[in-house]
C-alpha cells in the first residue's frame, strides 16, 4: 500500500488548493459579511487599537495598489466594482472618489477570507488553518475566528506601523511569517468551547516587518504593470453576481 506523507501531499497539491480555495470556500456575500462580524468584534475589543489604525491607514492611502486585491473584494455589488475598475484602468491609479474603500482594515479582512488564508500565510500557516477550519467544518464562527487570532498575532506590528503602506505590508505580509506555536495556541483557545477573544493571552513579539524602500521598489512596480495587463485582459469577462 502507497502512503503519502502530508508533505508530499502539500507539494502536489497546494498550488491547487490555493486556486480552489479563491473561488468555493466562501460566496462574495459571505465574504462581505465575515469581515465585517470580525470587524464588529475588533470594534467592542480593540477599541483604542482600532482607532489608531482608522487614523493610520487613510495616510497615504492614494498609493495603494489596486491590483493587489481581487476586484470582487473591494465593494459589493457588480455595477460599482466595475465603475472603480475602469476608473483605475483610465488612470492607472485608483481614484480620489475610491480611496475610501481601501482606507480600510475590512479590506483586508475580505482578502484574508476571501484566498482562505492560503495566500497570505506560509504553507505550514496555511494548513494548520486549513485543518482547524475542517475539523470544525468551515463555521462562520471559526472563519471569524482565524481572522481574530492573525489579527491578535500581528499587534505589535499593527501598534507600530504609522500609514497605509506599512499597515498594507503587516497585513498582507505579517502573517506568512507568524511562529506556527503562537497561531496553535490562539486556535486552540477558539477551539476550546469557543475561548472569546479578550481571554486570548498577550500577543507575543513577531519579527519586524519591513517595508521596502523606494530604491527597492522596482521589481514591485514591473509586477504591478503585469497584473494591470492582465486586469485590462480579463475586465470583459467579469461574472455577476
Amino acid at each position: 500500500m502507497l502512503l503519502l506523507t502530508w508533505k508530499y501531499f502539500d507539494f502536489l497539491f497546494f498550488p491547487s488548493i490555493r486556486r480552489f480555495s479563491s473561488i468555493a470556500i466562501y460566496s462574495k456575500r459571505d465574504i462581505f459579511h465575515l469581515a465585517q462580524e470580525a470587524y464588529d468584534i475588533l470594534e467592542q475589543e480593540e477599541t483604542d487599537a482600532l482607532v489608531r489604525i482608522n487614523e493610520a491607514i487613510v495616510k497615504g492611502v492614494e498609493h495603494v495598489d489596486l491590483t493587489l486585491f481581487s476586484q470582487d473584494i473591494i465593494v459589493e455589488g457588480q455595477e460599482q466594482r466595475n465603475e472603480v475598475l475602469k476608473r483605475f484602468l483610465k488612470r492607472k491609479k485608483v481614484a480620489q472618489q475610491d480611496l475610501g474603500f481601501f482606507g480600510d482594515l475590512r479590506l483586508f479582512l475580505r482578502k484574508w477570507l476571501s484566498e482562505c488564508f492560503v495566500g497570505v500565510m506560509s504553507r505550514n500557516g496555511a494548513s494548520l488553518v486549513w485543518d482547524f477550519l475542517f475539523l470544525h467544518k468551515f463555521s462562520r464562527s471559526m472563519s471569524v475566528n482565524v481572522c481574530l487570532a492573525i489579527f491578535h498575532l500581528l499587534r505589535p506590528s499593527i501598534d507600530a506601523a504609522s500609514d497605509f503602506r506599512k499597515l498594507q505590508t503587516v497585513l498582507l505580509e505579517g502573517p506568512k511569517v507568524l511562529l506556527i506555536r503562537d497561531l496553535r495556541r490562539v486556535l486552540q483557545h477558539f477551539s476550546r468551547g469557543g475561548g472569546a477573544y479578550s481571554a486570548i493571552p498577550g500577543a507575543p513579539s513577531v519579527p519586524n516587518i519591513v517595508v521596502a524602500p523606494p530604491s527597492a521598489r522596482e521589481d514591485e512596480r514591473r509586477a504591478k504593470e503585469k497584473r494591470i495587463e492582465a486586469l485590462n485582459q480579463d475586465f470583459l469577462f467579469v461574472d455577476d453576481d
